[in-house]
Order: structure tokens, then sequence, then C-alpha cells
């Protein structure tokens, strides 16, 4: 007997810690996340704004307005986690929204990085050759649409076939696949391959699609290209002679910003990986859905921070960003100060 009490004890304030993580820890995470992550980006937002011409920066601000757009996800993701433990009614609302924005923010800003370390590798490697913005616009179009067709199409191909079910059965039936367009790839899948196909080759043609492609794929391809810049920039700066010491100087910040990009975004992209890498094969239909949300919003969490962190770490490394910073903060104070002077002679 006291045995049976002891274990429901137990279970019993598990759960209350989860729904506390769920609830409250996690929702209150995002938001401090997202509100460092919009007031860094519209720091680099305006300092890019006027220099779009130059295709490095254009890259830079269209990064730096993805990562804003995620912040913005974040922070509304954390009220309407809270919210909807208050009015369950937002419950679905909230999470297409997070499904459909973040993961369209997620894909687009890992995409962008890519594009960033392509273009600064060309640029080094190939000094002459020109690449064109109106590539660069296009991809990220093009890039964008076709997942957000992809994002849309899961989550309207999943809420139509199981309309008669309950919102919750709707939402852990969306969870269930680590990302979109999971239930469509498995849809398709089952149609060309019928019973033959097992569960776990089903799972493995979707994480390819859905996790190794869009994510797995752009951190390797960022950690070999800022190897390879970095080997590229030291051996520029011996061929020009080894007592430069300015040289020597500019290329070893270049070399410690490019690292601390690189490691920051493929430890967050990775991990992000791995979590719905296990999300895919490990986790069962039928598994609590209240701890596939900890740990799939956990490792979203990861992503908020990434767009968080590559703002900071600009601004920060960044000796013309910072003085554009400091002009600003300043002209703002002198302004707020001239303001109150002025308020002050008229009263």
């Amino acid at each position: 007997m006291n045995a049976t009490t002891n274990a429901t004890v137990e279970a019993s304030s598990l759960m209350m810690k989860q729904t506390f993580t769920f609830q409250v820890t996690l929702p209150v995470l995002a938001i401090l996340i997202g509100v460092c992550c919009v007031l860094a980006n519209t720091v680099v937002l305006a300092f890019f704004r006027s220099k779009t011409a130059n295709v490095m920066h254009l890259v830079y601000f269209s990064l730096a307005t993805s990562d804003f757009f995620a912040g913005v996800v974040a922070i509304f993701q954390g009220i309407g986690v809270m919210m909807s433990h208050y009015w369950p009614c937002l419950t679905l609302p909230v999470y297409s929204i997070f499904f459909i924005a973040g993961q369209l923010s997620f894909h687009i800003s890992a995409f962008l990085n890519v594009i960033l370390t392509v273009v600064r590798s060309i640029m080094l490697f190939i000094p002459l050759c020109q690449v064109r913005r109106t590539w660069i616009v296009a991809a990220i179009i093009a890039y964008s649409l076709l997942w957000a067709i992809l994002i849309l199409t899961e989550w309207f191909w999943t809420y139509s076939h199981f309309l008669t079910l309950s919102d919750r059965a709707v939402l852990e039936i969306l969870y269930s696949y680590p990302r979109p367009p999971g239930a469509v790839v498995d849809a398709v899948i089952r149609q060309i391959g019928g019973e033959k196909e097992t569960l776990f080759s089903r799972r493995g043609a979707i994480w390819f699609t859905c996790v190794f492609v869009p994510y797995a794929l752009p951190s390797l391809i960022t950690l070999a290209s800022g190897g390879a810049q970095i080997g590229r920039i030291f051996c520029r700066v011996k061929s020009t002679g080894k007592n430069n010491g300015k040289s020597q100087e500019r290329a070893r910040k270049m070399s410690i910003t490019i690292v601390i990009l690189t490691v920051v975004f493929f430890i967050c992209n990775t991990t992000y990986v791995k979590v719905v890498s296990m999300d895919a094969f490990w986790m069962e239909m039928n598994e609590s859905i209240t701890n596939n949300f900890i740990l799939l919003i956990s490792s979203n969490h990861l992503m908020y921070l990434n767009s968080a962190i590559t703002p900071v770490i600009l601004i920060l490394r960044g000796k013309t960003m910072r003085k554009f910073l400091t002009k600003r903060l300043s002209s703002s104070r002198h302004h707020d100060i001239k303001g109150t002077s002025s308020l002050a002679t008229k009263v």
C-alpha cells in the first residue's frame, strides 16, 4: 500500500514538474530569447539597411530579417502557450501559428547561413567572380516559397484528414512527425510502396527529406566552408608577407569571427537535428504528447537562440557596427536631454 502511494505521489510530482516546465519555464525562456533576438537584429537591420547594394551586406540584411521574424514568433509562442493554459480554445490556433511561422523562419535562417558562408567562400577563393544580387534574391524567394508551400500543405493535409478528431488529437498526429512535410512524405511512400514499406524505412525517408536536407546539410556545409575560409585567409596573409602586422591582425580577427559564427550555428543547428532525429525514430505515436511537446519546443529554443546570438556576435566583433550603435544611443540620449530641457524651459 505504501509503495503504491509513493509511486502515485512520485508520478503526480513528475507530472506537475513537466506541466510547470511546459506552461511556465519554456514560454518565459522563449519570450526572453525573442526579445533579445528582436533588439539585436533591429540594430543589424538598421546598420545594413542602406548598404544592400553590396552582396554580403544584402545577405546579412536578409539573415537579420529572418532572425528578427524568428524573435517575434518566439515572443508570441511564449505568450500563446501561457494563454492556452487558461483558454484551451487557443491551443490549436497557437500551435498552428507556431508550426507555420516558426518552421518557416527556421528553414529560411538555416538556408541564409549557408548562402552567407558560400558567398564568403567564393569571395575568398575566387575574388574575380562576381556574385549577382539577383541570384541571391531569387534563391531566397524561391526557397522561402517552396517551404512555405510545403509547411502549409502539411498543416492543411493533416487537419483535413483528421477533421473528425479533436484539436488535441490533430496536434498529437502533427507533432508525431519530425518536421514538415513529414506526414505528406509518409503518405506518398505508403501509396508507392504499400504495406511492404516498414516503419523504419518510412521514418528514414521522412528524416532525410525533413531533417537532413533543411538542417543537417547546412550544418555540414557551414562547418566545411568555415574551415576552408580560415585556411584561405592565412594562406593569403603568408603570400603577402609574414612581416605585415596589420594583415595578420585583420586575418586573426576575421578568423575568430568566422569560427564563432560557425561554431554557434553548428552547435544550435546540429543539436536541433539530434532532437528531431530522436523524435523521428524513437518516439512512438502513443507516447505522452506533453513529453513530445517539451522535447520539441526545447529544441526549438536552440534555433531561436542562434537567431539571437548571431547579431550579438556581429555587433561585438564589428568595429564599424559598434560605432554605429554607440552613435545611435548617444544621439538618442542627446535628443531626450534636449527635449527635457526644452520642456523645462517652457514650464
